[in-house]
């Protein structure tokens, strides 16, 4: 993977819950970490052919393998949110990560 690609800086959240003062249960985002990273829009064949097996993709975010990257987490990038659908290493080879995105969350 090139670094000069990489020129997007991504935040990483997991959803979190926990006690309020009040007793109840109350959830919030928390950052994990922030990459650098590759926000793609998928257009034309790729956002087909995505879209078979995924209906709500409508990008792709690249980065450096990390393990600590899910599906659980969500992305954030310039004020927009993205919701991670599949997280694949390509090969296998722990090298990259290539995540198909849909912005906004899906509760």
């Amino acid at each position: 993977m090139q670094a000069g690609k990489l020129r997007h800086r991504v935040t990483f959240q997991r959803l979190t819950k926990s006690r309020g003062l009040s007793g109840g249960e109350k959830q919030e985002w928390v950052d994990v970490c922030r990459v650098w990273a590759r926000v793609s829009s998928l257009s034309g064949k790729y956002l087909f052919a995505a879209q078979q097996n995924h209906s709500e993709v409508t990008g792709t975010i690249d980065l450096r393998y990390r393990k600590d990257i899910n599906a659980e987490l969500r992305a954030m990038y310039e004020g927009k949110i993205y919701t991670i659908h599949a997280v694949i290493d390509p090969e296998l080879r722990h090298k990259e990560l290539k995540l198909m995105v849909s912005e906004g969350v899906i509760e």
